[in-house]
């Protein structure tokens, strides 16, 4: 069975690209990514999201993008460096 990869983009990064379409600005640089948990029920299912969520759950980690790759149009493929501290 093949991973199942969910992505959202909330409302805050549509209205950051409308506006820089809209007038030309530029977009923020993502540079790190979070990881969390907590997105489930008691009952282990997935707790819908709407996209104005702004935070993690429970947030775990945050980890420097170190690069990234374009690997379709629209989709990048995020390079990061973990080691055991």
């Amino acid at each position: 069975m093949a991973d199942q990869i969910l992505t959202v983009t909330t409302a805050y990064a549509r209205e950051q690209m409308a506006r820089a379409r809209a007038e030309g600005t530029a977009l923020t640089k993502v540079v790190k990514m979070a990881f969390g948990s907590g997105g489930v029920d008691v009952e282990g299912k997935p707790i819908p999201l709407d996209g104005t969520e702004q935070a993690l759950k429970n947030q775990l980690l945050v980890k420097d993008i170190s690069s990234y790759e374009f690997i379709a149009p629209a989709t990048i493929h995020v390079h990061l460096f973990f080691s055991r501290e």
